[in-house]
């Protein structure tokens, strides 16, 4: 009885696998747990989200597990771009300056994001949800590759290539 999209539903059936394949661990496993289950071993991830302060070069990274990609496609033509914009530097200043721990004060730095541990399977949801159009929905041509190196928007770059091993269309 409600609206999903098709990210959303791809996302609850992996869960659930994820879920079932972990029933009789314990009530509630642990992440170190979850690691462990085959699901998670096919499309688990991991980010890593850097910041380096501009005045001392401290730098603060934070990892964050994931089971798929989320990228904005508004300004995008193709999946690279995307990643691109995902994994670029952006700069904190003005209002939104970081508060140092090394130099304790609020301080120009550099933050980005990369995939820091790569997924056997890579899941990429492209956001074409945008409430700033009318109708909300972001309809346009988005050229991915057949075979994909993920390995610039990596923390340790190389080749990393995926195939294309299919698409989910969202329709209505």
């Amino acid at each position: 009885g409600r609206q999903e999209d098709a990210h959303e539903y791809a996302r609850c059936l992996i869960d659930r696998m994820k879920e079932s394949n972990l029933k009789g661990i314990s009530p509630k496993p642990t992440y170190a747990e979850s690691e462990t289950c085959a699901i998670h071993r096919m499309f688990g991830f991991r980010l890593c989200s850097t910041i380096r302060c501009t005045s001392c070069e401290y730098r603060s990274e934070t990892h964050e597990p994931a089971m798929d990609l989320s990228l904005e496609v508004l300004r995008a033509k193709s999946l690279h771009n995307a990643l691109a914009d995902f994994t670029s530097q952006e700069l904190l200043d003005g209002s939104n300056q970081y508060k140092c721990p090394r130099c304790h004060n609020r301080v120009r730095a550099v933050k980005q994001f990369t995939v820091d541990i790569n997924p056997n399977i890579l899941t990429v949801q492209l956001k074409r949800f945008d409430l700033r159009l009318m109708g909300g929905k972001i309809d346009k041509w988005i050229e991915y590759p057949k075979q994909l190196n993920l390995g610039p928007y990596t923390t340790a770059g190389g080749k990393v290539l995926y195939n294309l091993y299919g698409v989910l269309v969202h329709s209505g």
